[in-house]
């Protein structure tokens, strides 16, 4: 049985009400009750009693709902819990839902043995990465995404052998990325994006065969990362390395094929040519090459493989005079965001298709005429940052 409860009880969700022992799942998932608090109130006693009666519950999702307050610990007592997703209910940075202590992170899994999703993403628990999941061997999700945690990478994630999922981003914690992670052959998501690890990117990362997204941006990673090794990972969806201090090396592009990848952001990756392999893939959606050491032309196999499927293109920040040929307008039939800011483009403005939503291209050295095509489209244009360079009209 599923039950989903609505979001238009005056005074916040009614947990106490209707819910009966033989409900075996909630999802008031993006409910969002009102700012419904999960604190000390003259009901919450109550309501906590009656969580803990739900004895058949098998999954509970209260995410992006507006709670606040401390966790109940009732929850604990759901012993058939095999999903359970708090994540995202905060509104600003006073109202979150919290647990402050390892102890109550203990007191929250401890009887959940047949716990198989744990999402906390969002839940304020400023510590170091606590070891108490270290017996949830049945976990195959992990999200503690912008938790407040610090620390070094968890070591408890070791035990979690049927782990697909692990998501830490946007915390704090520090040290290596530990080479056994090769051990959890299970993994298809691993997103430590904005943190603050350091050394090399570890081989062993490249014999998750089952790997799908791998997300390591807006670290201090450092290092050479031979990108001819990432075809091992033939099932890779998503790739981004950006912001970190690596030096990406491609020895034989023709051999390089990530034949499913459609997410490739290498922004910051001291690259000083576009990437060959490009040139025969066509499923890319997005692609960030910005902040890199990129110069002449861009050449015109760039968009004879991504006309139909680029919707996101950053090339800001690089050192290109323009493109291989004279272009009216741009060639990517369904792009939304066009980034080539601080480059050295010279000549007149390429016209964006309708679906264009961003439009950035300052500092660089345009002349000529612009097209009247521009006045059509509704979207943020940017042209100018400082001085303007050269001169444009309207054609």
């Amino acid at each position: 049985m599923f039950l989903s409860l609505p979001s238009d009880h005056p005074y916040g969700c009614p947990l106490q009400r209707h819910i009966y022992v033989y409900t075996c799942a909630i999802n008031l998932a993006h409910a969002a009750y009102m700012g419904y608090q999960l604190g000390p109130s003259p009901s919450s006693e109550s309501q906590y009693q009656q969580l803990g009666h739900l004895t058949s519950l098998t999954y509970l999702n209260l995410s992006k709902s507006s709670f606040s307050g401390q966790i109940p610990s009732e929850i604990s007592k759901l012993s058939k819990l095999s999903a359970i997703d708090l994540s995202f209910n905060y509104e600003h940075s006073t109202r979150l839902l919290r647990l402050e202590k390892a102890s109550q992170l203990r007191s929250l899994v401890q009887n959940l043995t047949n716990l198989k999703q744990l999402h906390l993403s969002g839940v304020y628990m400023p510590s170091t990465v606590p070891d108490v999941l270290v017996n949830a061997s049945s976990l195959t999700s992990l999200r503690l995404e912008n938790c407040g945690l610090s620390g070094e990478f968890p070591s408890f994630v070791f035990n979690l052998m049927q782990l697909r999922e692990l998501s830490l981003d946007h915390n704090q914690i520090t040290g290596h990325i530990p080479s056994w992670l090769v051990k959890l052959t299970q993994l298809t998501l691993l997103n430590l994006r904005f943190n603050y690890l350091q050394g090399a990117i570890p081989g062993s990362l490249f014999h998750l065969h089952n790997l799908e997204y791998l997300d390591l941006c807006s670290n201090k990673l450092i290092g050479s990362v031979v990108f001819d090794n990432f075809p091992n990972l033939k099932k890779l969806r998503v790739l981004q390395l950006s912001s970190n201090e690596l030096s990406l090396q491609i020895k034989n592009d023709a051999r390089v094929a990530v034949p499913k990848l459609e997410v490739l952001k290498l922004g910051s990756c001291n690259l000083t040519k576009f990437p060959g392999f490009l040139r025969n893939h066509s499923g890319l959606v997005v692609l960030d090459l910005s902040d890199n050491h990129i110069h002449g032309q861009i050449p015109k196999w760039m968009w004879s493989s991504t006309r139909e499927t680029l919707l996101y293109l950053n090339l800001s920040r690089n050192s290109l005079s323009g493109f291989d040929q004279n272009l009216v307008g741009l060639p990517w039939r369904h792009l939304q965001v066009f980034e080539l800011g601080f480059n050295r483009i010279q000549g007149s403005l390429p016209t964006p298709p309708p679906t264009i939503k961003i439009y950035s291209v300052p500092n660089n050295v345009y002349s000529g005429e612009m097209s009247v095509s521009f006045c059509k489209f509704c979207f943020f244009f940017l042209l100018c940052q400082g001085k303007p360079k050269g001169f444009l009209g309207l054609r």
